[in-house]
């Protein structure tokens, strides 16, 4: 693992860590809200094994003092400009939860440049009335009151950052074992001592779910591949979503919002991303 800041042009600074083979086929992975790029050392080892060279970012303000990104499509040109930095041409682009909004964002505004996105347990649009129609009542009165409550943001995000789950979360939370896992708990906990500000975390829920988007998410031409757990409360949006693109797949596995974590889930989102189009 390498993991370094980079200048990229402009004068931005980067987090930036690479998992895999170094020489592999490249793929960009940017992470959820309340982690951080060292998330990609979970893929690690079958990274390597698959000749994946995987690039993990941190977005603005989560590790370096910046100012937090504007918008999906202005973190795109971020994106380009590392790729740029790094001597990567094309490339398949993977996010999990807000990373995945990011990484349609990103496949929407590079085009050919991009040549797959998978988006893991992504975070929805929440101004398609699509995602009122299909998502669970807990789910959809989640959304509804952070939008129309943007003052309940704040408690919102106290809960945001990754935190090891106790007592009765623990006990309704698909994803709890992963903590005891040796390998995964190790990177859980990893991530979990970086700590960001609540600027960053309430920049990251306002993005994702009170604004509108500002690109189209139904308009990406690259084959998009889900990777989904079964027990996200995403996934019966996502299954739409899927159905209204027009090269698009929905992969399940067993868990929650961070099943792709688990060492077998890991293993099979790895072999999806060596079989996409760029690798």
């Amino acid at each position: 693992m390498t993991d370094r800041t980079l200048v990229v042009p402009g004068g931005h600074q980067v987090a930036c860590a690479e998992y895999g083979a170094p020489d592999g086929s490249p793929v960009l992975y940017l992470h959820g809200a309340g982690s951080n790029r060292l998330e990609g050392a979970a893929f690690d080892a079958p990274a390597r094994a698959q000749g994946i060279r995987l690039v993990a970012l941190d977005r603005p303000g989560r590790s370096l003092p910046l100012p937090p990104t504007a918008s999906p499509l202005a973190y795109a040109a971020e994106v380009a400009a590392v790729a740029d930095h790094l001597g990567i041409g094309r490339f398949v682009v993977a996010g999990q939860s807000n990373g995945g909004m990011f990484a349609c964002a990103v496949a929407h505004a590079l085009g050919d440049r991009v040549s797959a996105v998978v988006p893991i347990n992504p975070t929805v649009p929440a101004g398609d009335p699509a995602v009122r129609a299909v998502l669970d009542r807990s789910g959809r009165l989640a959304y509804n009151l952070i939008r129309r409550f943007p003052g309940l943001m704040s408690r919102a995000v106290s809960g945001a950052g990754l935190k090891e789950p106790t007592g009765r979360r623990a006990a309704h939370d698909p994803d709890a074992g992963l903590w005891q896992d040796p390998l995964i708990g190790a990177v859980l906990r990893d991530v979990a001592r970086e700590q960001t500000t609540v600027d960053y975390l309430r920049n990251e829920l306002d993005l994702g779910i009170v604004h509108p988007w500002d690109f189209d998410h139904l308009a990406l031409a690259q084959p998009v591949e889900f990777f989904m757990g079964e027990r996200d409360g995403g996934l019966p949006y996502v299954r739409v979503w899927s159905e209204g693109l027009p090269d698009s797949r929905v992969h399940v596995v067993p868990g929650g919002h961070i099943a792709h974590l688990a060492p077998a889930a890991a293993d099979e989102l790895v072999a999806l991303l060596a079989g996409s189009p760029a690798t």
